[in-house]
């Protein structure tokens, strides 16, 4: 089973016009995490607190790759269709010789965000595409 941050695939799409565009691999995902809206109400006469629940509200994805030829050919048009593209994002655990393990975890939502690293004469890191995805649901 994997075990280290490093042992998974990360990899994205998004559906625009009807057909679906393959972003290829990342490096990195944060975010994701499946969170609800809480409604608590502290019952009356010094009642003890009472949680009652509320709807499912996953956190964004966000998602990097380093920025080369294959992320420059698509980030234009990914830029124009922030807000309402469609995107999946999936997570397949690997095994340490790069093997699937188990089923992948998918999120799939909305294209909120793309971004470019930010640029400096000083800097020597790696240019990095970033995308964020408003994540509607996750299996």
């Amino acid at each position: 089973m994997a075990n280290r941050a490093e042992n998974a695939r990360v990899t994205a799409s998004v559906t625009i016009g009807g057909v679906v565009l393959a972003l290829g691999t990342f490096e990195d995902r944060t975010g994701g995490a499946s969170d609800s809206s809480s409604t608590v109400i502290n019952r009356g006469g010094m009642g003890a607190r009472e949680a009652l629940g509320g709807r499912p509200e996953p956190a964004n994805v966000t998602i990097k790759r380093v920025y080369d030829t294959a992320a420059q050919g698509y980030e234009k048009t990914l830029r124009s269709h922030v807000g309402h593209t469609p995107m999946t994002v999936s997570e397949q655990p690997l095994d340490d010789e790069g093997q699937n393990v188990g089923p992948p975890t998918t999120w799939t939502g909305k294209l909120k965000m793309v971004n470019v690293s930010d640029r400096s004469s000083e800097g020597n890191a790696a240019e990095m595409l970033e995308l964020e995805m408003v994540v509607e649901t996750i299996s």
